[in-house]
């Protein structure tokens, strides 16, 4: 049998990608078993651990008012009630979803919502390095193959990784 030798290098090339990777860390994903919001907020909610994140979730959310949806295909957030919204500013109804005050039978208020993957679908958070759109991977400290921050899983690092927390 004779192999293409495209075909071989693509395949070294993988085995490489597929070693240094789960080298790093150890095949590992920050998440125990699929994400959750509590183990989302690990990291996301900890600016003492993670000062890359400059602010916190919620802030860093509301200060996307006013700029520009982008199209879905480069959305963070592909599931978000504005999503389909592409070229137009971001307002709050393009998150939160407006629900009847049952206190007063008449007024709405904009509801809030705790579930991070209501919006950031679990194949945009997680997957292993060039082979995916895990968003963590988009990020400078990921471009500067920082990788323990995340994944040291109790090392010198610091960092530990959403589910990782004990």
């Amino acid at each position: 049998m004779n192999i293409p030798r495209f075909s071989l290098l693509y395949f070294i090339v993988f085995i490489l990608i597929t070693f240094s990777s789960t080298g790093h860390t150890r095949g590992k994903s920050i998440f125990i078993g699929p994400p959750t919001e509590p183990q989302c907020r690990n990291c996301h909610d900890d600016l003492a651990q993670f000062p890359m994140l400059k602010t916190n979730n919620r802030d860093r959310h509301h200060t996307l008012i006013g700029s520009i949806i982008p199209t879905i295909s480069r959305s963070k957030a592909p599931n978000a009630i504005g999503a389909n919204n592409t070229g137009s500013p971001y307002m709050c109804l393009s998150c939160h979803a407006l629900a009847l005050n049952v206190k007063t039978g008449t007024k709405f208020l904009i509801e809030p919502f705790r579930d991070c993957l209501q919006c950031h679908p679990v194949h945009r958070v997680t997957g292993m390095p060039m082979r995916g759109n895990n968003v963590h991977h988009e990020t400078q400290t990921f471009q500067q193959r920082r990788c323990f921050v995340c994944h040291n899983q109790g090392g010198m690092g610091g960092g530990m990784g959403g589910g990782m927390r004990r």
